[in-house]
């Protein structure tokens, strides 16, 4: 096994169909997907996590615990801005649009394993500052079901 660096390898897709998300198909992705990595620079969230259940009782001093609730916490991508005044991600993903972010990692991603989230966009702001850095804005997302995280990436998608 390699170690790798993110950068420059991972790609991320907004699909706006997807059948059957264990497997999405060269086709949704090409077709109905809009590839995010080019002016991505930021991720927050996409953590999927569990509320576990303290199960105490008196035959020990140990509490012990079982797997209760999973959520996903307040999910964002920060993106470069353009001067155009346009720019691919506002335009397939304004506010309230429902879809699927593809997260592919791997460098190589045909049939290797990928994630898919359901979402549905909350809000795209513009990132205000006076610094020295260049624009940016956020896209805002609540996954509207379970993310399958072990999905598997298709072939022949333009990546």
């Amino acid at each position: 096994m390699a170690r790798y660096f993110l950068r420059g390898r991972t790609t991320v897709y907004f699909v706006t169909s997807i059948a059957n998300t264990a497997a999405p198909t060269a086709s949704e992705i090409n077709t109905g997907g809009t590839n995010l990595k080019a002016d991505l620079c930021d991720f927050n969230g996409f953590l999927l996590s569990n509320d576990q259940i303290d199960t105490p009782d008196l035959a020990t001093s140990f509490d012990s615990k079982i797997d209760g609730r999973d959520q996903v916490g307040d999910s964002s991508l920060t993106f470069y801005d353009s001067d155009a005044g346009t720019h691919p991600a506002r335009t397939a993903m304004p506010k309230g649009t429902n879809g699927f972010l593809v997260f592919a990692r791997y460098p190589t991603p045909a049939t290797k394993r990928c994630e898919v989230w359901p979402s549905r966009v909350t809000f795209v702001t513009d990132q205000w500052q006076i610094g020295q850095e260049a624009a940016k804005f956020q896209i805002g997302y609540a996954v509207t079901s379970v993310p399958i995280q072990n999905a598997t990436f298709p072939s022949g998608v333009s990546i």
